[in-house]
């Protein structure tokens, strides 16, 4: 429904854009790739999004992309107020994995 909005035309395209990206959620793992490249390529709808839920499974063998993804995403974020991690998202991220200690205290992504 908040899409059909979009496509009305170009002056219900111009309210309806917030409205759309106000709450974010994901729920199949291409879409973090797909937010990540519209939010790269038009930086005016970051600003949009304040809410974000990830609720999708994340195959093991793609976590760390999806990380690295998501992090873009939030850095990008500057006006996010919420990040839901659904049961789903939550129960397949093994951040032992993803997430690395390093000597100084640091926390980086390994593979």
């Amino acid at each position: 429904m908040r899409k059909a909005l979009t496509l009305v035309c170009k002056q219900w395209r111009v309210v309806a854009l917030p409205f759309l990206y106000h709450d974010v959620v994901i729920r199949r793992v291409g879409q973090i790739a797909a937010l990540e490249r519209t939010l790269r390529s038009t930086p005016e709808r970051c600003l949009m999004i304040r809410s974000l839920t990830l609720s999708c499974h994340i195959p093991r063998n793609m976590i760390f992309f999806a990380l690295i993804q998501l992090s873009d995403i939030l850095g990008l974020c500057l006006s996010l107020t919420s990040l839901s991690l659904g049961h789903i998202f939550s129960t397949t991220l093994d951040c032992t994995y993803c997430v690395e200690v390093v000597g100084d205290g640091t926390e980086v992504l390994r593979q």
